[in-house]
């Protein structure tokens, strides 16, 4: 059986976060649990009304400042996603932030809809704008040396940018199936490995991990993908 690697420079069909937003974080916020966004990632942050919570997407809603940081323990530095698919990603925070239309102009940023007329200050005036949204995800992860950690990071991108890649768990990718029936008919893909300062922090797996991670990993051997035990990859399988 040959096996190729898949180039992971980028995600399989251009599946990565649409905005060159960093993952700086401001002061942590006991009394919400979670890490703020710093103020100078928000484009035009007069006009931002704050963030409220998105309902229904958080998935495991937990304080954030009460769990133990971990270190990857192993020399190499790069963790490897413990399966290809993403049954064991999480998402803890999930806000989004509106913006006040009438503090906006035509030409910034966050405004979607610029006025073709002038108002009765002789500018072009935002008639609607976009939105903000920002998540914190983990996911589980491996080092060379074998050693198990669920890693931590901050999506922040505007809403009319999100696309599928947006919030896709790092190291593992997606392609379209070549024998789709329908639109949006996409398979797991291979696997790439991530750098420790990619994360906000790593933890401990949680209790039930453990055994996802097991059952997603034979699930995840497929006629299509197999792990390969030295570079620690899922990896495309060619079909020559």
């Amino acid at each position: 059986m040959k096996v190729k690697f898949i180039n992971y420079a980028i995600f399989a069909l251009g599946l990565s976060c649409t905005h060159a937003f960093a993952f700086a974080i401001q002061s942590s916020n006991p009394a919400t649990g979670y890490f703020h966004v710093a103020d100078d990632l928000i484009p035009n942050r007069s006009a931002f009304q704050g963030w409220e919570e998105k309902f229904g997407y958080v998935s495991l809603q937990m304080d954030l400042n009460k769990i133990k940081q971990v270190k990857v323990i192993c020399e190499n530095k790069k963790l490897y996603p413990t399966h290809a698919d993403q049954s064991t990603k999480q998402y803890h925070v999930f806000d989004f932030g509106r913006y006040d239309v009438t503090k906006l102009k035509s030409d910034d940023e966050m405004c979607n809809l610029a006025s073709k007329y002038k108002n009765s200050k002789g500018v072009f005036y935002c008639m609607r704008s976009d939105s903000m949204e920002t998540a914190v995800i983990s996911d589980t992860y491996k080092d060379a040396c074998g050693n198990m950690y669920r890693g931590y990071w901050r999506v922040l991108y505007k809403y009319s940018d999100e696309s599928m890649g947006t919030l896709f768990a790092k190291g593992r990718t997606m392609y379209l199936n070549p024998k789709a029936e329908y639109d949006g008919d996409y398979m797991t893909g291979g696997t790439y490995p991530v750098d420790e300062s990619e994360f906000l922090f790593l933890s401990a797996l949680f209790k039930t991990d453990k055994a996802k991670i097991d059952e997603a990993f034979k699930r995840n051997q497929t006629s299509k993908i197999k792990y390969n035990i030295k570079s620690m990859l899922f990896e495309e399988v060619s079909s020559n």
